[in-house]
């Protein structure tokens, strides 16, 4: 239970557990503390209050250069985005969702913030070091992103807007209530592998249960990497070494993965990518974009045996 069911799904195959995590990497909204004073902005409490305050926020500065909301690097953010509606583009149990009420919402939103010109015109071009880099420069007034970069990004040497970058769970929608805080985590596990020597299995579990316990967990986390269980995030050293320790602490209990591992995830993810891009960009309607996604990402899962 000081695991996230979330988490702990992701390595189960057929209703046992495979493997045990220890550490992630989970995403939530960074935000210019700087930037939303001077604009007069709130920190968004919900992603309706999400999409109203990168509106607001995005304007062109004094000296000609454009400053945008938020951009997506085409890779976890999308998905966070679409978690904080509830919406899934595969479950664990392999059903295909991303043609969902959930999912469909979340795109029509993120094109309605495109065609705003909170989200910058070559989004498509933008990957994560890009997406930084902006960030960083005080070109973006929100990133989605895992939470550790807080700490590069008070760095003086590191990031112009140091120290007014914080961190807050992206907000759900209002009707959300399942899923307060949404976050999507790359996960590391440890597991006993079915052909390993027989005598040596003992030795593997003790130390799986290692990494596991709650003394590990916190050294794993004062040493720079986040532990997966829940009562690590609430013990004050950890807190006040880590100044993401609250924004985890609420995300942990709801984090997931993108999609199940399998042999076509990758495929997956590309698939959905490229509908997500068209629906943003305005080239296809929301629904018809994801119905798109469902029909080719269905065709992979049974072509992999899942359907």
């Amino acid at each position: 239970p000081d695991i996230s069911q979330g988490i702990l799904e992701i390595f189960k195959l057929k209703g046992s557990q495979r493997a045990m995590p220890y550490r992630y990497v989970a995403e939530v909204l960074h935000y210019n503390k700087a930037l939303f004073a001077q604009r007069g902005v709130a920190v968004p409490t919900t992603f309706e209050e999400f999409v109203a305050a990168a509106k607001a926020i995005t304007h062109k500065r004094a000296d000609g250069a454009q400053v945008y909301a938020v951009t997506f690097d085409q890779s976890s953010n999308l998905y966070t985005t679409i978690y904080a509606f509830g919406g899934r583009v595969v479950t664990p149990d392999f059903q295909v969702k991303v043609n969902a009420p959930e999912t469909v919402r979340a795109m029509t939103l993120l094109r309605e913030l495109y065609q705003a010109g909170a989200i910058p015109p070559n989004m498509t071009e933008i990957d994560s070091a890009n997406q930084h880099n902006l960030y960083t420069q005080g070109l973006l007034a929100m990133e989605v992103a895992p939470s550790n970069y807080v700490t590069t990004y008070n760095d003086p040497a590191k990031s112009s807007i140091a120290p007014n970058s914080s961190v807050i769970p992206l907000p759900a929608a209002k009707d959300n209530t399942a899923i307060p805080f949404p976050s999507i985590a790359s996960v590391w596990a440890v597991g006993i592998t079915k052909n390993g020597k027989a005598e040596n299995k003992d030795k593997a579990w003790e130390f799986v249960r290692f990494f596991s316990s709650k003394r590990a967990q916190l050294q794993l986390g004062l040493n720079g990497n986040t532990p997966v269980r829940i009562s690590a995030l609430g013990n004050a050293q950890y807190q006040a070494k880590a100044p993401d320790a609250a924004a985890l602490a609420k995300v942990l209990p709801y984090a997931t993965t993108r999609i199940p591992a399998f042999s076509g995830s990758a495929e997956v993810q590309r698939l959905f990518l490229e509908q997500a891009q068209a629906a943003i960009l305005g080239q296809k309607a929301p629904q018809q974009a994801m119905d798109d996604a469902a029909a080719a990402i269905t065709r992979v899962l049974k072509r992999e045996g899942h359907l």
